[in-house]
C-alpha cells in the first residue's frame, strides 16, 4: 500500500493542485468577466516568466505520469540514491499535500482579486487577512513548498531542474508582482510590507 502512494501519490496531488487552480480560474473568470491568467506571449521577462512556470509543471506532470507507468526507470532518471528513502518520500508527499490545501485556501481568501501574472492597468484590492496576515506570498510560498516536495517524493535530476526553474521563476515573479502592488497602491501597499514579511 506505501508502495502504491509513493508510485501514484506525487502525480495524483500535482493533478489535484493543477485543477484547483483550473476551478479557481473558472469562478474568478465569471465572476469578473475576464480571465485571472495574465501572462501572455508577448517577448517580455512577465511572459517569459509564465513560459517557465508552463514548462515547470509540464516538466512535473510528464516525470510522474512517467514514472507511475514505469517506476523501476527512475534510477535511469538521474535518481539520487542518497535521498531515495521511503522516510524522504514520504515527507515529501505530505508537503505536496498541504501544499495543495495552503494554496487552495490562499487563492480562496483572494477571491476576485486572484490572478496568474500581472494584468497591466488594474488596481487590485489589497488582501491582508488570513494566509496573507503572515505572508505576504502565500501562494507562491505554496508552489516553492510543493516543488520541493515532488522532489523528495522521487529526487532525481530531472525534478531537481524543475524545482530550480520554479524557485527562480518564482522569486522573480514576486518581485515584479512587489514592484507593481507598490506602483498602483501607494502607500497602503508600503505600510502592508511593513507588518507582513514576505514568506513567513
Amino acid at each position: 500500500m506505501i508502495q502504491e502512494v509513493i508510485v501514484w501519490g506525487p502525480l495524483i496531488l500535482l493533478l489535484a493542485a493543477i485543477g484547483v487552480s483550473f476551478g479557481r480560474s473558472l469562478l474568478v473568470r465569471r465572476a469578473v468577466g475576464f480571465s485571472p491568467y495574465a501572462f501572455g506571449s508577448r517577448d517580455t521577462a512577465h511572459d517569459f516568466l509564465g513560459a517557465i512556470f508552463r514548462r515547470a509543471i509540464g516538466v512535473f506532470v510528464a516525470f510522474f505520469l512517467f514514472r507511475a507507468i514505469f517506476p523501476e526507470w527512475e534510477h535511469d532518471l538521474g535518481r539520487l540514491d542518497w535521498l531515495a528513502n521511503e522516510t524522504a518520500r514520504l515527507v515529501g508527499l505530505g508537503l505536496v499535500l498541504t501544499s495543495v490545501i495552503w494554496i487552495g485556501a490562499a487563492q480562496s481568501e483572494m477571491g476576485r482579486s486572484w490572478r496568474i501574472g500581472i494584468r497591466e492597468g488594474e488596481r487590485p484590492k489589497l488582501v491582508t487577512s488570513g494566509l496573507f496576515s503572515i505572508s505576504r506570498n502565500p501562494v507562491f510560498l505554496g508552489m516553492i513548498a510543493a516543488a520541493i516536495g515532488l522532489f523528495l517524493s522521487s529526487p532525481t535530476v530531472v525534478t531537481m531542474m524543475a524545482l530550480t526553474a520554479t524557485w527562480l521563476g518564482v522569486q522573480v515573479q514576486v518581485r515584479l508582482e512587489e514592484q507593481h502592488l507598490s506602483a498602483v497602491l501607494g502607500a497602503e501597499y508600503a505600510a502592508y510590507r511593513q507588518r507582513v514579511r514576505r514568506w513567513l
